[in-house]
């Protein structure tokens, strides 16, 4: 008597098939969103705000406070903060921060209270499945 039979074999297949098409499927949506937009906040307080068109397109963007303008780049749908005068950001670690590129890794400039996140209207992002 077998133990392990060409029905189980072909068992396995098929669960083995579908669980990486699932994976490859979760892979290939992981970036997707339709309507990402950036947000660079100070004190709750909405300074410049990118919408999914501007993230399409590479560039520089100022926002000011308190008479003082940070600029971020957006390249390839990532987002950074460039550095700032020494006199403004001291420790410089949000440009440090280096790119983003969507939620949950959010861009922090401590002595000036501002805050640079991705928000999106629709997510889409799988967190797990559960059968």
């Amino acid at each position: 008597m077998k133990l392990i039979t060409h029905y189980d074999i072909i068992l396995m297949a098929l669960i083995f098939a579908i669980a990486a098409l699932l994976f490859i499927k979760f892979m290939m949506n992981k970036n997707k969103s339709v309507d990402d937009m950036v947000m660079v906040q100070r004190n709750g307080v909405i300074l410049l705000q990118l919408t999914d068109d501007e993230l399409n397109r590479a560039g520089i963007y100022g926002f000011e406070f308190d008479g003082k303008i940070g600029y971020i780049e957006v390249k390839d749908r990532r987002i950074r903060m460039l550095p700032m005068d020494t006199t403004i950001c001291p420790q410089a670690i949000c440009s440090d921060t280096g790119w983003i590129d969507r939620g949950p890794r959010i861009i922090v400039c401590m002595p000036n209270q501002i805050i640079v996140r991705y928000k999106s209207n629709t997510d889409n992002r799988m967190d797990g499945i559960v059968f």
